[in-house]
């Protein structure tokens, strides 16, 4: 695969899950721009 060389060419999506200490449990959407490697949304669900 042939690595971004430019802002909006390449995204990518990741959930990303964790429990509260009352066993509670939430996720988030990590939608990151990998170039450069910034994290543009975090919508929590």
């Amino acid at each position: 695969m042939a690595l971004p060389s430019r802002p909006n060419e390449h995204w990518s999506l990741d959930f990303v899950s964790d429990t509260f200490t009352d066993g509670r449990r939430f996720r988030v959407l990590a939608i990151v721009d990998d170039f450069p490697p910034e994290c543009l949304y975090l919508p929590v669900c």
